[in-house]
């Protein structure tokens, strides 16, 4: 892998022209493009995905479109150990990449380096099947705050039941909330660079 690697991130809200300005810019720089989407990454989505036309797709490289099932589980764990991998290849070929998206996310976890745990699906169930049954959410709130001081969990996990599942399935893979393990690691030495 080239040490000279370089690697711009235009990320922001739907319908803010990213692509098209990523487009553009990677035509000018002769530069490689890499999606950070949740969602375009799964063949057959393609309504509703914005991914990019066949015609775009020919003009410029793209990496992590239409490559995996609808089946097949992609969550930021996997996200970054696959965007890794396309820059390593990117740049072992001398070119430079754009990395694109809106997944605030997966980008964070890429360009910060955030440790992220992969999902475990049969926990998750668990945890769903307990959240859906009467006092769900309750009886998941009372053991997230026997495991943590309830003056550090944010606001959010009482607010989005989706992020309370995830704060007790990680809680009880490692022993720590999510928000702890999302420490910074020194992304340059990981990703290869000086």
């Amino acid at each position: 892998m080239s040490n000279n690697g370089l690697c711009l991130a235009i990320l922001g809200p739907t319908c803010s022209w990213k692509s098209e300005s990523a487009l553009a810019l990677a035509e000018y720089c002769q530069a490689e493009i890499v999606s950070c989407d949740s969602m375009q990454v799964y063949r057959g989505l393609d309504i509703g995905t914005a991914k990019p036309s066949a015609l775009e797709m020919r003009s410029v490289p793209h990496h992590l479109i239409s490559c995996l099932d609808i089946h097949e589980p992609f969550d930021a764990n996997r996200f970054v150990k696959m965007a890794t991998s396309c820059l390593q290849e990117i740049w072992s070929r001398g070119k430079k990449a754009i990395l694109v998206g809106g997944s605030g996310l997966y980008a964070r976890a890429l360009v910060y380096g955030f440790e992220m745990l992969p999902a475990n699906r049969e926990l998750a169930q668990k945890l769903q099947r307990e959240l859906e049954e009467p006092d769900g959410q309750q009886k998941l709130l009372a053991f997230l705050e026997a495991k943590v001081d309830k003056a550090d969990i944010p606001v959010e996990i009482y607010r989005n039941p989706r992020r309370l599942l995830r704060a007790c399935e990680v809680i009880q893979l490692t022993g720590k909330p999510p928000w702890l393990l999302a420490k910074k690691l020194d992304r340059r030495s990981s990703l290869g660079l000086p």
